[in-house]
């Protein structure tokens, strides 16, 4: 048994000290020609193998979301220029996210880097909006006009997105409240950036490429078929509303509070070694407190009495307690005084001893306690002072000033029964770490589903008080609720549970997804000043999001789960919001061309 001084979770102490006994092991089994296996536990293995996966998770998300998003761009645009502009926003929202979460943690998580790295798909998305509007259908003023232009759809979509992540942080988790803290300072940090330096660092006008010019073709036919089979758009909806109906009667809740975290390969090492060196449960077991140590041992032994009636009954198989070694000064005088009752001065007892063959004068120390008048209680300082202190130190606890003794316990079959019996004694404690664990676990998923349905709501509220009109708050809204209903049905139909990392990437989800109906419902609007809009729109909507995909999408291939949890379910949300956004035509509505000309004339 090794302790270290490091805690168990810092890392970069942790993963030279594995890796020098793992040295250590090497050169003595080298002695004995290989034939030796090392078994390890700790908590301090799973600390470095998790940071180990996520820093080569970090490292292959954001090479791979580069280069795709580079390579998306590029050959859209073809401009190096371009590129390089559109890192300023995304490297402003990354230093500024982490400098936020230093200032307030004081430390970043991996977990939380990974995310920012993702992070890159949707602060891309301000500037691809106005790339596309810039390179399409330039203003007469340049980028500045252009973003003046669709400013209210920047900024909408942007604090929708916000109004998720800031529900995040009511979370009371740590891991979400980091990240939510990170996304909303680095997003804003991307979009005060985009409407400060970009107007500015752009060519007034943009090369025609002709793969762009295709594109913006292929989506101006897109549109105008849509515009024309509008009925026909009905299918969307309520194909995603079939897949949601068959889905959602399979989705589940997990109760897996590990988020599965912890490698199989490591926990099975874990296994073999307890079972090796401790023979009772490590997560269950009870406590006997008390004012002074005096209380906390007449509690114990009423502890291990009901523990032995239930070991009688078939309960519990087995626990060890201290009580046989040193039950209370109150118990040991009764046995004292029963003692002297049965056995007088002990002479008789020792005689019986003698015939046997055994030395009387090893009996000198008992006859001496026996006969004194009031034998002095052994006390738990003396038994930890003599040869049996090792055994006896582990089961003596202070907790909150009080004096506690812990009981190990083996095989409970019966864990509510024995904690209803130990409640009826005072002072004492039925602990079951995982059960607690797992309480917690759902209580901060109801928590966070609370926090889903506020942040949605208030994506709702904000769409309502931009647009003061219930089609087109709707047209922007439904699109990516039904995403996120697909979503939770795909996940249910692939077998997996919705935990508390699917429920927040479902939040982000919602939030982000609703930008596509702002586009759209935003082109509408404007489609009388420029049928370029449209077209636009869905170009733009196409790009970001490719990119947002690129971004959270390939977090799927993440080696760690809460990363791969939160790529899968991002990357089928995101590609759902997209395909479902045209269902936005379908909720405006026809526009008549008398309509149209007031409007045009407002």
């Amino acid at each position: 048994f090794l302790r270290t001084h490091a805690r168990a979770f810092y890392s970069s102490a942790q993963a030279p000290f594995l890796a020098g006994v793992q040295a250590a092991f090497v050169r003595v089994n080298a002695r004995f020609k290989g034939q030796l296996h090392l078994d390890q536990s700790g908590a301090n293995r799973f600390a470095v193998r998790m940071e180990q996966d996520i820093n080569r998770d970090m490292t292959r998300v954001s090479s791979l979301s580069m280069l795709g998003l580079g390579l998306v761009m590029f050959l859209l645009f073809r401009s190096a220029r371009l590129l390089l502009v559109a890192a300023i926003p995304l490297g402003a929202g990354m230093l500024v996210g982490l400098a936020a979460t230093l200032a307030v943690y004081g430390s970043v998580h991996g977990v939380t880097l990974a995310f920012g790295a993702s992070l890159l798909g949707v602060a891309l998305d301000y500037v691809e909006h106005l790339y596309c509007h810039h390179a399409v259908a330039p203003h007469a003023g340049g980028p500045a006009a252009t973003l003046r232009a669709i400013g209210p759809s920047l900024i909408t979509g942007a604090l929708t997105t916000l109004v998720g992540f800031v529900a995040l942080a009511g979370s009371g988790f740590r891991g979400l409240e980091e990240t939510a803290l990170f996304s909303s300072a680095g997003l804003t940090a991307a979009l005060v950036t985009t409407f400060s330096m970009l107007p500015t660092l752009l060519p007034e006008r943009t090369r025609e490429v002709p793969l762009r010019a295709r594109v913006v073709a292929r989506l101006a036919r897109l549109f105008d078929g849509l515009r024309a089979q509008r009925s026909r758009l009905w299918l969307l909806p309520l194909l995603a509303l079939g897949i949601s109906v068959f889905g959602l009667t399979r989705a589940h809740m997990s109760e897996d509070f590990l988020l599965g975290q912890l490698d199989p390969g490591l926990m099975a090492e874990d296994q073999r070694v307890r079972a090796r060196v401790a023979r009772f449960d490590q997560s269950r077991f009870v406590i006997a407190s008390g004012q002074d140590e005096e209380t906390a041992l007449q509690v114990n032994d009423r502890v291990g009495q009901l523990l032995a009636a239930a070991v009688g009954r078939g309960e519990l198989s087995a626990y060890q307690s201290l009580s046989a070694l040193l039950p209370s000064a109150h118990k040991q005088q009764a046995v004292a005084a029963a003692a002297r009752a049965q056995l007088g001065d002990g002479s008789a007892l020792v005689r019986a001893f003698e015939a046997e063959g055994f030395r009387a004068e090893a009996f000198a120390p008992f006859l001496e306690q026996l006969r004194a008048q009031e034998p002095a209680a052994l006390t738990y300082a003396q038994l930890a002072a003599s040869p049996l202190g090792g055994l006896v130190r582990p089961f003596r606890i202070t907790l909150g000033g009080k004096v506690a003794f812990v009981t190990f316990l083996s095989g409970v079959k019966a864990p509510q029964a024995l904690a209803t019996e130990l409640a009826a004694i005072s002072g004492a404690r039925f602990i079951d770490q995982q059960a607690q664990l797992k309480r917690a676990y759902l209580d901060y998923q109801r928590r966070t589903l609370q926090f889903l349905l506020a942040g949605t709501l208030g994506v709702l509220l904000l769409l309502a008080a931009r647009y003061r009109d219930l089609r087109k708050t709707l047209a922007a809204f439904l699109p990516s609720v039904l995403g996120a209903l697909v979503t939770v049905a795909l996940l249910a139909l692939l077998g997996h549970g919705i935990d508390l990392v699917a429920l927040a990437a479902l939040l982000m989800v919602v939030s982000m997804g609703v930008d596509y109906g702002v586009f759209l419902v935003d082109a509408h609007a404007a489609q009388d000043a420029s049928d370029a809009e449209p077209t636009i729109a869905l170009l733009s909507v196409f790009l970001a999001a490719t990119t947002s995909v690129l971004g959270f999408g390939l977090l799927a291939l993440s080696a760690h789960p809460m990363l791969r949890v939160i790529g899968l379910t991002a990357w089928v949300g995101m590609t759902s919001c997209a395909l479902l956004a045209p269902t936005t035509l379908v909720l405006l509505g026809r526009r008549s061309e008398n309509l149209t000309r007031t409007e045009h004339a407002t």
